[in-house]
């Protein structure tokens, strides 16, 4: 289902500027397959259960010092 997760999603959440989710989502649409979407599905579990990608309060303050 559209929504539930994506390409740029896995390949950097908050970490990607506007215009690189951009064209990871133009690259997704080009290559959509079954296995892809399988491997962004894997890909986003692990993402989740090591919290890779997104930022938290203290990540922000250390990137300040």
């Amino acid at each position: 289902l559209p929504g539930i997760t994506g390409y740029a999603q896995v390949c950097g959440r908050n970490t990607l500027k506007w215009s690189e989710r951009i064209d990871l989502d133009v690259k997704y649409y080009k290559n959509y397959s079954l296995l892809l979407d399988i491997k962004i599905i894997f890909i986003t579990i692990i993402n989740v259960l090591t919290s890779k990608g997104i930022y938290s309060k203290q990540k922000v303050k250390e990137k300040a010092n």
